[in-house]
């Protein structure tokens, strides 16, 4: 944690000093860290041992650097990003995908989205890798990926990868991109519904439509009915409470009339504060399915750290069961679960790293202030 703290800081040589722990060569867990802290600096000195780190034999080391090398600035690596997307470079699928997840975040250019373009493969077998192609494409490419995105959208049979093509189309904004996202508002796969709803109050945020929402209360899923009320806040504020006051009538689902109660007391406490507040859980919604680009590498990152640290399985461990080979309640069962259960302090950091994970910086959020 001294290294991530120090690369977070970014300290006068904090640069200086993980650089040389790397030419030390510590423990392969311990690199990892120094690596992802060196990201944290953006400092362009550390590009060359990122980059000479991003080919190493072992995958976790190739993988912490290719997330610390998404922290650095566009120009400097977004063309090795790129290289590391390629099958034909990189054999390791989670480095590709981190590597797409990287260029997620970056600006549109118009030269590296034909580079990227170029390396695409013509087939991906895997749903997660080919969502991660698709954001990655939107940020590079802006509206020159609309044609790319809308055919994910429309004839993909994956359902993560028709939500990554929702979450695509508000990277790349405008009206050609909401027609897209209104399409998919009809799609057979909730999930890809969620996607699509959140996309549209997103690109509804200037001309905002009632009506919009009011067609998802009495949806099936109650996930597609909390953010259409939560929209509803977000996108209208205080001349959203008259439709708030209808959804207490009990042809309504019970989660419905709960939720509108507790948003009236929300908007007559503070308005504004009401749709930041709403803003906020539709912005977390985006979060925890891998729909923001503007948040996926620090989801990536703090799994990283979960790693670094051996908390990934801090909560599960505390059941261990026996050793390999014991049966029932013989006496080396006590004694295999001692050693692998979790003890307080990891538990306790668990918790607390999942209610405030340890990079939470962004540049930017998807969805905009509207008031």
């Amino acid at each position: 944690m001294a290294y991530l703290a120090l690369g977070r800081l970014g300290a006068p040589g904090a640069s200086k000093v993980l650089i040389q722990r790397v030419k030390m060569g510590r423990p392969a867990r311990e690199t990892e860290g120094i690596l992802l802290a060196l990201g944290l600096t953006r400092d362009h000195v550390v590009l060359p041992h990122l980059e000479r780190m991003s080919k190493q034999r072992k995958d976790g080391l190739r993988r912490a650097a290719v997330i610390a090398l998404g922290y650095l600035e566009q120009d400097l690596v977004a063309p090795l990003l790129i290289v590391r997307a390629d099958q034909r470079k990189e054999e390791d699928k989670m480095v590709r995908i981190l590597a797409l997840t990287g260029l997620a975040r970056m600006q549109p250019d118009p030269e590296l989205f034909l580079e990227l373009m170029r390396r695409r493969p013509d087939a991906i077998s895997d749903a997660d890798e080919e969502a991660a192609w698709v954001l990655g494409l939107a940020a590079l490419g802006g509206t020159d990926a609309l044609r790319e995105v809308a055919q994910y959208a429309k004839k993909n049979h994956r359902e993560q990868v028709r939500c990554a093509a929702m979450a695509a189309t508000i990277v790349i904004g405008g009206k050609d991109a909401r027609a897209l996202a209104q399409r998919l508002m009809n799609d057979d796969k909730d999930v890809v519904q969620r996607a699509a709803l959140l996309a549209m109050i997103v690109h509804s945020r200037v001309n905002s439509d009632p009506m919009l929402v009011e067609a998802f209360v009495n949806n099936t899923d109650e996930q597609i009915r909390r953010t259409a009320v939560c929209g509803l806040v977000y996108l209208r504020g205080a001349a959203a409470r008259a439709q708030l006051v209808r959804y207490l009538d009990n042809k309504y689902k019970d989660d419905v009339r709960e939720l509108a109660k507790a948003l009236i007391v929300e908007l007559d406490r503070d308005e504004r504060a009401a749709r930041m507040i709403n803003r906020a859980r539709l912005q977390v919604l985006l979060d925890q399915n891998g729909w923001a680009p503007s948040w996926n590498l620090n989801r990536a990152a703090n799994a990283l750290i979960y790693r670094i640290l051996n908390l990934e399985n801090a909560l599960s461990r505390r059941g261990a069961g026996q050793a390999p080979g014991a049966s029932g309640g013989g006496p080396d069962r006590g004694r295999a679960a001692a050693a692998t259960a979790p003890s307080p302090e990891e538990e306790d950091l668990r918790h607390h790293l999942d209610r405030h994970p340890y990079i939470d910086q962004r540049d930017h959020i998807e969805f905009p202030p509207v008031w």
